[in-house]
């Protein structure tokens, strides 16, 4: 099961409110915790997804309120484009997308995470904003620039080599 830690934007987007979820989301999930942030960048609503466990992050550009209330079908979408393209094992991405048809949303619970993806989604903004939009490659090209910069969450190491290591480690 893939959990989805909301914050209040992304949960009012999806019709939800905190008091309406579960409290006993598992925290010992295979795959770990998924924060997910709303933000807007060139005028159109953007998903800001951060592994919590590795700081592993991607955006998805230009969604409609539809695909964040089918959050699962959309997270699926970009995360197994983003490792696919990292090279991450098959095997890995195979239990992702088994676990995506299983989800369930949580509130928010570290601050620290949050922290960082406030600092990369003023990161991917200025990025975003340099580019042309709408080339098919901008969300692969921008997560690979975001999982190469070094994060104190995660002890000042950069979110791929945390991913390469976490996708080893499940697959043992």
């Amino acid at each position: 099961m893939v959990v989805f830690r909301c914050t209040h934007k992304v949960l009012k987007e999806m019709g939800l409110k905190p008091k309406e979820l579960a409290d006993d989301v598992g925290e010992n999930q295979v795959l770990g915790a998924w924060y997910v942030n709303l933000l807007w960048v060139r005028g159109k609503k953007c998903l800001q997804f951060m592994h919590e466990p590795t700081a592993f992050s991607f955006l998805m550009t230009s969604v409609a309120r539809k695909d964040i209330r089918d959050i699962g079908s959309l997270f699926e979408a970009g995360a197994v484009a983003v490792l696919a393209d990292e090279g991450i094992d098959p095997r890995f991405l195979f239990a992702l997308r088994r676990d995506c048809r299983n989800s369930q949303v949580a509130t928010t619970k570290n601050r620290r995470v949050l922290g960082s993806m406030n600092e990369q989604a003023f990161v991917s903004g200025l990025w975003l904003e340099e580019r042309v939009a709408g080339s098919p490659t901008e969300m692969v090209e921008l997560a690979r620039y975001l999982n190469r910069t070094i994060l104190g969450v995660i002890d000042n190491d950069e979110p791929i080599e945390r991913m390469r290591e976490f996708a080893c480690s499940t697959n043992e």
